[in-house]
């Protein structure tokens, strides 16, 4: 940990990299990336496909357990192996996607990790694709720990199925978000 740190500070101390650094294009862009494209993965929880996935995984049907095993499942593999599985088949030459585009229409696929547009849209599918089995299982939990008295007493006062299950969960779920 100290190696990086004092590296970094051995670095900075010529006033000319800091020059060279702002003439950097590749700088400037990854520097105002985060301003435009807005982190949104906490809003995403809120939406109705995460209520709806509160709603299904916490049903006891059978085929509902093996699909919370398929759905933990990308939680469960490590980054590393994730990463270059899905580098390797995202390869504009010998890769898996473009092979698949190319038997169904012919034409070549794109070239997914060189262009900016596309590296990060890919980037940003992997990261939720890698990271929603871990809110959902956030969300499940907080939904377990809410009474079931509770959704009795929205019952009573004439709530629908969804109603109880979106908006008073919803309310006593914040904690966990």
């Amino acid at each position: 940990m100290l190696y990086p740190v004092g590296y970094g500070l051995w670095l900075a101390r010529h006033p000319y990299s800091y020059v060279k650094l702002l003439d950097d294009p590749i700088f400037a862009r990854s520097v105002m990336k985060p301003l435009v494209v807005p982190d949104r993965r906490h809003q995403s929880q809120d939406g109705p496909r995460a209520a709806a996935i509160r709603v299904s995984f916490v049903q006891t049907r059978t085929w509902i357990k093996w699909l919370s095993v398929l759905f933990i499942l990308p939680w469960a593999v490590p980054s590393i192996p994730t990463i270059l599985s899905i580098r390797f088949m995202l390869n504009p030459e010998w890769g898996v996607v473009n092979h698949v585009i190319f038997r169904l229409t012919g034409d070549d696929g794109p070239n997914w990790l060189n262009d900016p547009s596309l590296a990060l849209s890919m980037a940003i599918l992997v990261h939720i694709w890698k990271s929603l089995p871990f809110w959902t299982l956030i969300l499940i939990a907080g939904r377990l720990g809410i009474s079931q008295e509770l959704y009795e007493a929205a019952a009573v006062d004439g709530a629908s199925r969804w109603q109880s299950s979106g908006s008073s969960p919803g309310r006593r779920c914040r904690h966990c978000i």
